[in-house]
């Protein structure tokens, strides 16, 4: 979900909302999670910190892997605007920051592809992240009519 890192949930956005019907009722397993929200004016923290959890929710997914009829090597992420920032982190970022202190430790966090819709990777020390080789396959969608993200 977007709210620039400092509001919303999984459940307020009424877009987030749909596309994750879309793609559950096209047979995909589709969840919208959560990340705390720091509210502070320090993007690097924020989107870190949004990381850690989506990076929990990929291990959580894993851990039931089984119960959801989730393939393990097959998740991929989608969000929009902090959302498709968060996503950016998750392909671009890796293990360079490590896994932080969210939850479901003993499982990979990686993710095998990543959708961004409106999300500016405006952390310039880990912009180059998004070009390595190593890194799961990002698409990033944006705008030039966008006034809200640059």
């Amino acid at each position: 979900h977007g709210g620039g890192f400092r509001d919303g949930n999984r459940n307020s956005d009424a877009a987030v909302q749909g596309w994750v019907r879309h793609m559950a009722q096209r047979g995909f397993v589709a969840v919208s999670i959560d990340y705390r929200l720091d509210g502070l004016d320090n993007p690097e923290k924020s989107n870190t910190i949004a990381m850690y959890d989506a990076k929990a929710a990929v291990r959580w997914l894993r851990a039931n892997a089984g119960k959801l009829r989730v393939d393990p090597e097959r998740i991929a992420a989608f969000g929009c605007s902090a959302g498709a920032m968060t996503v950016a982190f998750l392909c671009g970022v890796g293990d360079t920051l490590g896994e932080g202190d969210s939850g479901n430790q003993g499982f990979s966090s990686n993710i095998q592809a990543g959708v961004a819709l409106s999300g500016a990777l405006m952390i310039p020390n880990y912009a180059n992240l998004l070009l390595n080789k190593h890194v799961a396959p990002y698409l990033d969608f944006h705008g030039c009519d966008d006034h809200t993200v640059p």
